[in-house]
């Protein structure tokens, strides 16, 4: 019977890099368990803390609202379509704050209304009063 490693190299070409894989896995987790982590974490943007409330925005002077904010981005509802990047004000706590916006993904709802997902591009101090108002919202 052909070993681990020849059923691999001569089975599916695609699997020759699965037990080096395995092996690095192995040196590690006895060595570097965050580095083991980091290499079997998979990005998924909807693991991030949302905040599920509506917060009134402003976009190309059209006023609208959030269904969710994150540190990343939101999810926002006009009665119009959003331009690819565009300035977007938000009332978080009756403080506006304005940053900047790329519209990642859109959807009619009906009676004129769309729902936009757009991912924010914040400066340094905007993502501090983003985590700001977040950290208020948790308590």
């Amino acid at each position: 019977m052909p070993s681990n490693t020849s059923r691999l190299r001569n089975g599916n070409a695609g699997c020759t890099n699965l037990l080096e894989f395995d092996n690095t896995l192995e040196i590690l987790s006895s060595s570097n368990k965050s580095m083991r982590n980091e290499m079997l974490t998979v990005s998924n943007r909807r693991f991030r803390d949302r905040v599920n409330q509506q917060v009134q925005v402003l976009c190309q002077h059209t006023p609208g609202y959030t269904l969710n904010v994150s540190l990343r981005g939101a999810r926002i509802v006009l009665r119009q379509h959003a331009r690819r990047r565009f300035l977007l004000r938000l009332e978080l706590d009756g403080q506006p704050i304005e940053v900047c916006a790329e519209r990642v993904w859109e959807e009619s709802l009906g009676g004129g209304n769309q729902v936009i997902g757009v991912r924010f591009l914040p400066a340094p101090e905007q993502m501090a009063a983003l985590q700001g108002w977040m950290d208020r919202q948790a308590c």
